[in-house]
């Protein structure tokens, strides 16, 4: 018997035993906690993102010192309130209550409260703005307006009257922040203006960072469904974002020779490709029809650190040309 087939006044109370005793089992310090809450290993996404960006700026004989630091601190902070106010909204919303969620998020499982969570989220916020604040004045509007844009996203992502997340927005909105814009708007504050090439870059990143959400989608299709998210996983099937993870995963790898193609001198991002063995694998795994919770939970795993080595790899090659 799950918690699915209980009563609602027995449901409630076998969640608060199961939150205890999981709150018990974890024994875990409070900096513990909140590396969990905060999703800490999961910011590697930004700081790919910034780096790559940065990294094109310099090949591209655009550097400014001054701007790396805040930009990164400002990405990691916008992501990190993204992380924390998107658990708070769950919760709220009902959404993050199944027991299988129980050990992956620290509200169902009783470790911290909402307004500990949420207030957590407005200070990652408000710092991810006083890190800004220098960048607006070398970028102008432009960058108030991609700053304000990513943090109102990552509050409607599971926020508000409509959360874009559970209307299957969360994969184009996931390629286009931490694809496009993050790189994109690293390389403007780098070089006052715009090419060709940073569009070119974020495109590989953005597939990999969207193919970390497909994996998660498709391996949720059948919580998301019964707590009524609909992620393209439950509004397409499963089968699709299965398809969807291999399509991002070898798009990213098919990007490197046509970037190459039109900017010899970016030669180095062929680095990337030492990652294909990994990449391979992970396909490999998506390929069956109904991959297992185990293999899907190592699915998710290894495309982060794919898209950590392929990143970094990309930032290298740029560099080196």
């Amino acid at each position: 018997m799950t918690l699915m087939d209980l009563s609602p006044d027995k449901e409630l109370e076998a969640k608060r035993r199961l939150a205890l005793r999981w709150r018990a089992d974890a024994s875990l310090a409070p900096w513990q906690v909140w590396l969990l809450a905060c999703r800490a290993s999961s910011l590697t996404v930004s700081v790919i993102s910034v780096l790559a960006g940065t990294a094109t700026a310099a090949g591209s004989s655009h550097w400014r010192p001054g701007v790396f630091w805040p930009t990164l601190f400002s990405a990691m902070c916008i992501h990190l309130g993204t992380n924390l106010i998107n658990d708070y909204f769950d919760y709220i919303n009902g959404v993050d209550t199944h027991e299988e969620r129980y050990r992956e998020h620290v509200l169902p499982a009783g470790l911290l409260t909402p307004r500990q969570v949420g207030a957590a989220a407005v200070a990652a916020f408000l710092i991810a703005i006083l890190f800004g604040l220098p960048l607006i004045k070398v970028g102008g509007w432009p960058i108030l307006t991609v700053g304000l844009a990513s943090i109102a996203t990552g509050v409607l992502y599971t926020g508000g009257p409509w959360p874009l997340g559970y209307n299957g927005l969360g994969d184009i909105l996931t390629f286009v922040f931490f694809g496009l814009v993050a790189v994109s708007g690293t390389f403007y504050l780098h070089a006052d203006g715009l090419t060709l090439l940073p569009v070119l870059v974020a495109v590989p990143i953005g597939s990999l960072v969207t193919a970390i959400l497909a994996a998660n989608n498709t391996r949720d299709a059948h919580i998301d469904r019964q707590v009524g998210k609909r992620t393209l996983a439950v509004m397409l099937s499963p089968d699709f974002t299965r398809k969807e993870y291999i399509a991002l995963v070898t798009g990213a790898y098919l990007m490197i020779p046509l970037i190459v193609a039109l900017y010899p001198a970016a030669a180095g991002i062929f680095l990337s490709w030492l990652t294909l063995p990994l990449g391979f694998s992970l396909v490999k795994g998506m390929l069956a029809p109904h991959p297992r919770r185990e293999t899907c939970d190592r699915t998710l795993a290894g495309t982060f650190m794919l898209h950590w080595q392929f990143g970094l790899l990309v930032t290298i090659g740029l560099l080196i040309g």
